[in-house]
C-alpha cells in the first residue's frame, strides 16, 4: 500500500523555528528532519512506497530524500504551486501516481505510533479517518462523532474545549477518492480535503473509523515543537 505525505505547506505557524529559510517537513529533532522520523516510522510498519506531496522549497526537500533508497523506502515525487498549496489540490495532484488501489493519507508534521493502527478491517470504505480520545483544546484539530466503526459527522477545528475524539491525521482511501473530487471539484485548484472534500464524502457514503490509543505528535505551533524535541529524543532509538 502507497503512503502519500502531504509536504507543501510553508509552516507559517513556526516560522519563529523556520525563519523562512527551510519548509517545516526539515525542521529538526535530535539531529534528524521530522520528515525522516516520519518516514521511518512508515517503513518499520512495512510501508515503504512513499509520495511526497511537495510546494514550498520542495526542491530542498527532494534534494534531502533523493529516491529515498538510502532510508530503506522508494520515493516518488508531486509537486504543486507554492502559491496554490491545498490539501486537496495536492491529494488530487498525486492521482497518476496511486493507480487503481487503496493507498495511506499522512501528514509531514504529525507523528504517530503506526504498530498502534490497525486497517485490516477498514477495506470496504472509500474513506476511513484515525481517531484517539483526548481531552482539553480540541480547537486545532478535527472533531469526529461515531456510531459503532463508523463516523457520522466530521468538523474540522471547532471552537471548543472538552473531550472528545480528534482526527489524528492518519487516512486509508479508496482509489475512487480522485474520481470523487474531480466530480465535485472539476479542475479548481485550491480546495481542503479537511473542511469539503471529507464532508461531501460524508454525505454521500459511509465512512469508518479507525480507533487509535496510541500517542501522536502534531507540530503545527512552537510549543508543541519543543515538546515533540524532548519525546524525539526518547524514542530515536526506537525509529531507526
Amino acid at each position: 500500500m502507497k503512503v502519500v505525505i502531504l509536504a507543501g505547506g510553508r509552516g507559517t505557524r513556526l516560522r519563529e523555528i523556520t525563519n523562512d529559510a527551510i519548509p517545516k517537513p526539515l525542521v529538526e529533532s535530535n539531529g534528524k528532519p521530522i520528515l525522516e522520523r516520519i518516514i521511518c516510522n512508515y517503513r518499520n510498519a512495512g510501508f515503504t512506497d512513499i509520495i511526497l506531496s511537495l510546494g514550498y522549497k520542495g526542491y530542498m526537500i527532494k534534494e534531502y530524500f533523493g529516491d529515498g533508497k538510502w532510508l530503506g523506502v522508494n520515493i516518488q515525487y508531486s509537486e504543486v504551486d507554492a502559491e496554490k498549496i491545498s490539501t486537496g489540490g495536492q491529494l488530487l495532484k498525486v492521482k497518476e501516481l496511486i493507480g487503481d488501489e487503496r493507498f495511506i493519507l499522512g501528514y509531514s508534521d504529525t507523528e504517530l505510533e503506526l504498530d498502534k493502527i490497525s486497517i485490516v478491517s477498514k477495506q470496504d470504505y472509500m474513506l476511513s479517518m484515525t481517531g484517539k480520545v483526548v481531552s482539553g483544546d480540541l480547537s486545532r484539530f478535527g472533531v469526529i462523532e461515531t456510531s459503532g466503526n463508523e463516523i457520522v459527522k466530521f468538523n474540522e477545528k471547532p471552537n471548543i474545549w472538552g473531550t472528545g475524539i480528534v482526527n489524528v491525521g492518519f487516512y486509508v482511501l479508496h482509489h475512487e477518492v480522485f474520481h470523487f473530487m474531480e466530480k465535485n471539484f472539476g479542475t479548481k485548484e485550491i480546495f481542503s480535503f479537511e473542511q469539503e472534500v471529507i464532508p461531501l464524502i460524508l454525505s454521500e457514503y459511509r465512512v469508518g473509523w479507525i480507533d487509535y490509543a496510541g500517542r501522536f505528535k502534531d507540530l503545527g505551533i512552537p510549543k508543541d515543537y519543543l515538546d515533540y524535541k524532548k519525546w524525539a529524543e526518547k524514542t530515536e532509538k526506537m525509529i531507526g
